[in-house]
């Protein structure tokens, strides 16, 4: 694991890393459009957690889903934070990337609202250093979260793009 990790940073220059890439800072929401050329920029705006993001971020720090590390997928429909999940806005992509409340964690939860999945890759950025993450495919129609047990100041999003996908699929991460 290691060993991937210093080649993905060898690989990943600030240039390479930064390609293309949508940066979303902690504390911000931005709004796309996703089309065959990529993602656009529709939105940006501050925000603050919502009551999802609240329940979600109190069942995360819990350890409810410290099992949802690399591919292992786990749905958040067992307690609180699902019945409070937004329904996405068709054909938008939304990205709220917040400070949890509580301890000082990181969570993006993207709502997509296209009829296809939307896969990308992120680095994320504390101070000056960068790494990249994995991150997992958001179901179209669906939320997707990502949550880390730190602070982190940015991510830069990159390769968004949407695929086809149904239900019984795989949930890919990467």
């Amino acid at each position: 694991m290691l060993k991937w990790l210093l080649a993905a940073a060898l690989v990943l220059t600030p240039a390479a890393a930064n390609a293309q890439a949508l940066s979303i800072k902690r504390g911000e929401t931005v709004t796309l459009a996703v089309d065959d050329k990529g993602a656009r920029v529709v939105e940006r705006a501050d925000t603050v957690p919502t009551n999802f993001e609240i329940a979600g971020s109190a069942e995360a720090q819990r350890g409810d889903y410290d099992q949802a590390i690399g591919p292992n997928v786990e749905v958040m429909a067992r307690s609180g934070s699902g019945a409070l999940a937004p329904r996405p806005a068709p054909d938008k992509i939304v990205l709220r990337f917040i400070r949890t409340p509580g301890k000082d964690q990181s969570m993006l939860s993207i709502q997509n609202g296209y009829d296809r999945a939307l896969v990308y890759r992120a680095v994320m950025h504390v101070g000056k250093n960068g790494r990249p993450t994995d991150v997992c495919l958001v179901a179209p129609g669906k939320l997707g979260v990502e949550h880390w047990p730190f602070a982190i100041d940015a991510l830069d999003l990159s390769e968004m793009r949407l695929v086809a996908w149904k239900p019984g699929d795989a949930v890919p991460c990467a």
